[in-house]
């Protein structure tokens, strides 16, 4: 007997959703697992005062097409990448590392920003001495966005690094369509949450 047809994102949040909250599973490994050069971190509060820094390795222990590091960094893999290239899916910009036992990976980094409406949802901790920033910032998912309507096609992140410490990062945002493009790959890992008009997912 034939299997129930796998329904589409449409079909399963059939309400107005803006986009999607793109990540993966934890894949293992920590994207700061030595000891960055001095600047890229606070040496307080350890908020990333350097976003375009990247190390160069990082023991993975994963076979996912889509990964979270475990101070929340996500990793694609190579399939991903060139799928992504063949669609010339925007706003996206990969960075390559080696994962280990001969693999290589990639770091993901939206150029385009969405501001967030973080009234009444999120928490702020206090404000670091040293660099200024929050110490955490935690109720973010899936964000509240300001404006209304769909997101922009491809890839946007969040005005708002969401978090605490190192772990702090902005999060990633898909549109409808692109999420519904990932599905039918059936990437290994991925995690896509969806943004309702509401902002509740």
């Amino acid at each position: 007997m034939a299997g129930n047809p796998r329904k589409t994102r449409s079909e399963l949040h059939p309400g107005p959703v803006r986009g999607y909250c793109f990540g993966g599973y934890d894949g293992g490994g920590h994207f700061f697992d030595e000891e960055p050069p001095a600047g890229v971190v606070c040496p307080a509060c350890g908020s990333v005062l350097d976003d375009a820094w990247r190390p160069a390795a990082i023991a993975l222990n994963t076979t996912k097409d889509v990964c979270s590091t475990y101070d929340n960094v996500t990793v694609v893999t190579e399939r991903f990448v060139e799928a992504c290239r063949a669609r010339e899916v925007p706003g996206v910009t990969f960075h390559r590392f080696s994962g280990g036992r001969n693999r290589h990976y990639y770091f993901v980094d939206a150029s385009r920003v969405l501001e967030c409406d973080l009234r009444d949802r999120s928490r702020f901790g206090d404000r670091c001495a040293a660099c200024g920033q929050h110490e955490y910032i935690v109720g973010g998912v899936p964000p509240w966005l300001q404006g209304s309507g769909p997101v922009p096609a491809g890839f946007s992140r969040t005005d708002v690094a969401f978090g605490s410490g190192r772990a702090r990062r902005p999060l990633l945002i898909i549109d409808a369509q692109t999420a519904e493009y990932f599905d039918s790959l059936r990437f290994r890992g991925i995690s896509l949450m969806p943004i309702l008009e509401s902002g509740e997912g």
